[in-house]
């Protein structure tokens, strides 16, 4: 892919023309169309292919949110930023998956950041697709990639069946559960009420079970999933792989990863989710640490390995929000790895995003 093909959607006139101004400078992008309305621009996408919308929220007669919602019904693998005033929209905007977040008024260093991005994951294919991913939320996929419309039936059952995911193929102790999701409650109340709640879970996978499946055995929950068909679970066997010199891998693996540069279950609050998302937060970093020094130790230049460098790093920045921190932490990770040249290996990974 050599550029995007994107097109801007905003109801103030100055507000097209000033991202555009913006965008003019990435030769990597081509602005296709741009439109005031955002319902002639989803007409012109029930016909025409794009790579990325660029969306205000705040719109009359379709707002930005509810044009994501119609747009990613027929097109699931568009990639959307919205770019608004509004910091509350946020939330919503992950919820919708969307690709990023930008507050107005845009600046070419947090946009590159974007493009960057999308760059990165128009590029990613996978010839099977994940089944369960976890970023930013909790969602099921079938074997082409595209979305499954799955209903929980309450929140509980859904917020069970992430912990068990959190702990994919590992026997977890009926009392553990009792106590992470029914404390304080009567006991025989608490049983039946996670009773029902495994049982509601497995009716909700049902159409999944030659994939997934719940087994109860002696007191003990396993929510037993093919380790190829999770994102973390397929992210941590490759971060085992590249901490490994000694051990070959083909760079095209890591584009079909979508975990760096995106929050973990953000639809899920509750304390017992801090620990993984701290583990996984922990992976990321040693994981980009490690294939940065594996760019450092080449005795010939790699392209496609400096690439994915340099995109990994700019996937990871885009939601750190501190990008000086993150330089630190390269730093010092080389440097424990025995990296003599770190200062000159950030700068080149993370020129790009400057």
């Amino acid at each position: 892919m050599n550029t995007l093909a994107v097109i801007l959607i905003d109801d103030e006139v100055r507000a097209i023309h000033s991202l555009s101004r913006i965008l003019a400078h990435l030769p990597e992008v081509r602005v296709v169309a741009t439109f005031d309305d955002a319902l002639a621009a989803y007409d012109y996408l029930l016909l025409n292919d794009v790579d990325g919308v660029f969306a205000d929220i705040e719109m009359p007669e379709l707002n930005g949110v509810e044009f994501a919602e119609k747009l990613l019904a027929i097109r699931p693998q568009i990639h959307i930023v919205f770019t608004t005033a509004y910091a509350e929209y946020a939330v919503k905007a992950f919820e919708l998956a969307s690709l990023d977040y930008l507050l107005k008024p845009v600046h070419l260093e947090r946009l590159t950041k974007s493009i960057a991005r999308m760059m990165y994951v128009a590029t990613r294919r996978s010839a099977d697709g994940f089944l369960v991913r976890t970023t930013p939320t909790l969602s099921i996929h079938d074997q082409h990639g595209q979305v499954l419309n799955v209903r929980w039936r309450t929140e509980r059952a859904k917020q069970l069946f992430g912990y068990l995911l959190v702990h994919a193929n590992q026997p977890v102790p009926r009392d553990i559960l009792l106590d992470v999701f029914w404390d304080g409650y009567d006991m025989t109340k608490a049983a039946a009420q996670l009773h029902t709640a495994v049982y509601l879970i497995r009716k909700t996978l049902l159409p999944l079970e030659s994939e997934i499946q719940l087994h109860t055995v002696n007191s003990m929950y396993t929510l037993n999933v093919p380790p190829t068909r999770v994102d973390f679970l397929e992210f941590r066997a490759l971060a085992a792989r590249i901490a490994d010199p000694s051990i070959d891998f083909d760079v095209k693996e890591i584009r079909d990863l979508r975990i760096l540069g995106s929050d973990i279950l953000i639809d899920i609050s509750a304390i017992w989710i801090e620990p993984f998302r701290a583990m996984m937060d922990q992976l990321k970093q040693e994981f980009i640490i490690n294939i940065m020094s594996r760019h450092a130790n080449q005795t010939h230049t790699h392209p496609t390995l400096s690439a994915a460098c340099r995109l990994l790093v700019a996937d990871y920045m885009l939601h750190t929000d501190d990008d000086e921190n993150v330089r630190l932490l390269l730093k010092r990770g080389l440097e424990r790895n025995g990296i003599k040249n770190a200062d000159a290996i950030i700068q080149d990974v993370t020129r790009k995003t400057e």
